[in-house]
């Protein structure tokens, strides 16, 4: 299997330094290498800055990385994924937006979560303002942690607005499947399907514009076709 990360942002070159930071420093197992992995930076029309930064990263990075860029057009979310959809040879697609850190095991899970009939839909955890000018400021080490202790502390201390994404369970547990989830759970930000899955409704309803509608109608379609 072939897995496909894309990544959407626009005029966040900061945010998006730190993104691919959390990527370069990801740990894999004995049975995954890194030609079964590609980074895809799917850029909704940013300026030259953004460009430039995804050409440094290019120099010394683990893993294919691509520069997907179309013209500055307003909200074109689901048209500049589906270019970047386009642009990639991956079996698999995760999707993250271009201001979510992932942990340093994000990919492994993603190859062990991937399972026929099934998609993955993941969670976030916000920073307060403040954690978030630290974290840009780069006087953050790790944040992305999956240390439950540091983050129920980072809860508590009004940090972050959650604690238990932090909570790490067997990927292989079969209580996954004993609960059928709220089919509006899933978030744009953090969400994973097989290739074949996103070719049969299309990909995403570029006709959409604005937040949040065009997972609606995404979601609508992935499970009429079930």
């Amino acid at each position: 299997m072939k897995l496909s990360l894309i990544i959407s942002t626009y005029n966040r070159p900061d945010t998006l330094e730190l993104v691919l930071k959390s990527i370069q420093v990801q740990e894999l197992d004995e049975n995954i290498t890194a030609n079964q992995v590609e980074i895809l930076v799917a850029d909704d029309g940013s300026k030259e800055d953004t460009a430039q930064l995804v050409a440094q990263f290019q120099q010394n990075f683990p893993f294919r990385l691509i520069h997907v860029w179309h013209e500055d057009n307003g909200f074109r979310l689901a048209a500049i994924r589906n270019l970047a959809v386009s642009k990639s040879s991956g079996d698999y697609l995760v999707f993250i937006d271009g201001d979510c850190l992932v942990a340093k095991d994000f990919i492994l899970n993603q190859f062990r979560l991937a399972e026929a009939g099934y998609f993955v839909g993941g969670n976030r955890v916000l920073l307060s303002e403040k954690y978030t000018h630290k974290a840009l400021s780069g006087k953050l080490i790790n944040i992305a942690s999956n240390c439950i202790f540091k983050s129920i502390w980072d809860r508590i201390s009004g940090k972050t607005n959650k604690w238990l994404p932090a909570l790490r369970l067997d990927t292989n547990a079969a209580w996954r499947k004993k609960h059928a989830s709220n089919w509006r759970r899933p978030k744009g930000c953090n969400m994973a399907l097989w290739r074949k899955d996103y070719l049969t409704v299309n990909g995403f309803d570029e006709s959409f514009s604005g937040w949040g509608m065009k997972m609606l109608i995404f979601w609508c379609a992935y499970f009429m076709q079930e």
